[in-house]
């Protein structure tokens, strides 16, 4: 299966989604699960908030700087077998971190994985929009995109029990071994993708100039980066603000993961199937709009009692994660095929270096706070996030065309 848009049968095409989902849950578990072991690492390591902020934007930071130098390679290989080298190394990165003994080596790692991971998502999100015509593109975007939500759900939770029974180190122990059951099954499952390859012979000039010449694509990277600060300014701090501020018991801190996972797994799904009946730009500004409440309530929540945690959190993670379904499966029709795998590699280091620049923000605004403190000004980076969704929903307006 060498061609883009190729028809499966309906069997391939639920086993193709479903590797690509387990790569991406173990690709976003990798990521997601170092804001909650966040007070574990500082204890283990001895190091304050800022330097575990610094733990958190490296692994962003590294994946931005990784997707841009290879998104002028990467439309050379076969999708697949760049999806599996890739995975490899990131598997590899997610080991190191597991057997980290200090602060600079778990840096070193973190940078390891993310340096992998950064291209990896491009890869997926390239696969999806070769495989599949633009009209089906919201389905199985949705699907991939509920990893976010099994990583919630499951991941999570499990990787935090595990942290309490047998040290901080399991949850990367986990990952890495889930890692290497899916990498064999990528060889075989997952169907060769080369139809691009006639386009791939454009020196890296060209196609630079190809993805920055085009004023289309600086919007794409522009209405990306304020969907990811739209989220990402709060996200990294949610959990301390909802222990030291809003009081909530830190041995129920997965519960906030489990709830919100068990809702967003299944509308995610529905998110994608709203974006192909209706329209994808409709459904974000649905999704966008209705985010700006819970991210007010959550960054001015007083001390609250558990039930309206849980709410707000639930209807947060929902509304929240919802918006990328839309907005991801516009991206990926708003850009040619001959240059879609160079572009999303591009676009997922502008979406990770987002999320860094959005952490270190959110952290500057939020303003610090000592181990077992509260954050004193987390509501400054809520007016964040909601001005950077306001901006996301004048921006959509103009990526209502797909290719």
């Amino acid at each position: 299966m060498q061609t883009q848009n190729v028809p499966f049968t309906d069997k391939q095409e639920k086993l193709i989604v479903a590797l690509l989902t387990l790569m991406n849950f173990a690709h976003i578990l990798d990521f997601v699960i170092m804001m909650p072991l966040g007070p574990k690492l500082i204890h283990a390591f001895h190091i304050d908030a800022p330097r575990f902020g610094i733990l958190v934007s490296a692994y962003a930071f590294a994946a931005a700087i990784s997707g841009l130098l290879g998104a002028f390679v990467i439309d050379r290989f076969d999708r697949k077998h760049a999806l599996i080298v890739l995975f490899s190394g990131f598997t590899i990165g997610t080991l190191l971190c597991a057997i980290a003994w200090n602060y600079w080596f778990m840096l070193f790692a973190r940078i390891v994985a993310g340096g992998f991971g950064g291209i990896l998502g491009g890869v997926v999100l390239s696969i999806i929009g070769d495989l599949f015509p633009p009209e089906r593109r919201g389905t199985p975007t949705g699907v991939v995109m509920s990893a976010f939500s099994v990583a919630s759900v499951v991941g999570i939770p499990i990787g935090l029990k595990a942290a309490d029974l047998f040290g901080w180190q399991s949850p990367f122990y986990m990952i890495a071994a889930i890692c290497a059951v899916i990498i064999p099954f990528a060889g075989r499952i997952f169907p060769s993708v080369k139809g691009h390859h006639q386009h791939a012979s454009l020196h890296w000039f060209a196609l630079m100039k190809a993805i920055f010449a085009n004023g289309k694509h600086w919007i794409i990277f522009s209405f990306l980066f304020m969907v990811v600060v739209g989220g990402f300014s709060v996200i990294p701090y949610l959990p301390i603000y909802l222990v030291e501020n809003a009081g909530l018991a830190s041995e129920h801190l997965f519960l906030v993961y489990f709830i919100g996972g068990c809702f967003t797994f299944f509308t995610s799904r529905w998110i994608g199937r709203l974006s192909d009946r209706y329209g994808k730009v409709f459904v974000f500004r649905i999704t966008a709009s209705l985010a700006i409440l819970p991210i007010y309530a959550l960054t001015h929540l007083p001390r609250s009692t558990e039930v309206v945690i849980f709410t707000l959190t639930t209807i947060f993670m929902i509304v929240v994660s919802g918006r990328f379904v839309p907005a991801l499966a516009l991206i990926t029709g708003n850009v040619e095929g001959r240059i879609r795998g160079s572009f999303m590699s591009v676009n997922s280091s502008v979406q990770q270096m987002s999320s860094g620049v959005a952490t270190m923000l959110g952290g500057f605004l939020a303003g610090s706070a000592g181990e077992g403190q509260p954050i004193p000004h987390y509501g400054h980076a809520g007016y964040l996030a909601i001005g950077a969704i306001l901006i996301s929903l004048y921006l959509v307006r103009f990526l209502a065309k797909e290719q």
